[in-house]
């Protein structure tokens, strides 16, 4: 549920971080949502068949569930990278995270202390997902 939850605020932020507000109409900005959250969906499924997340695997991080394989790290790391929130070389972009997950409002020390690099990329992207779920 909190995955849900957060591909909806996330589509939204991103939407409206993009839009031009005197050109958007509620119907456009339907529409709009509509089309990050089909980006979302296509970059999960993309990350999830290039490291070969099996099924049961690629649910559990989905619906949130703490799992510390290898390969759901790779897959979280694949994610965040492709979305922009983090990049190749396991830094995070500050302003993509606030934009995405706080609607442009500044981050807490805690969830600044969530994007210091630890250890490999794969490790930062980890520990980024179990510090925002």
């Amino acid at each position: 549920m909190k995955q849900v939850l957060f591909c909806c605020v996330l589509a939204v932020t991103l939407y409206w971080s993009n839009a031009k507000p005197a050109e958007t109409s509620p119907k456009d900005a339907v529409i709009g949502v509509l089309e990050v959250l089909k980006k979302i969906s296509e970059k999960s499924l993309e990350c999830k068949a290039e490291y070969k997340i099996s099924d049961e695997l690629f649910n559990k991080i989905q619906n949130s569930e703490k799992v510390d394989s290898p390969e759901a790290k790779q897959y979280m790391h694949c994610f965040l990278l492709k979305m922009g929130i983090q990049k190749a070389n396991g830094e995070f972009d500050a302003e993509a995270v606030s934009q995405i997950m706080r609607s442009g409002k500044p981050l807490t020390k805690e969830e600044l202390n969530c994007l210091k690099p630890k250890g490999t990329p794969e490790e930062s992207a980890y520990e980024f997902y179990k510090c925002f779920n």
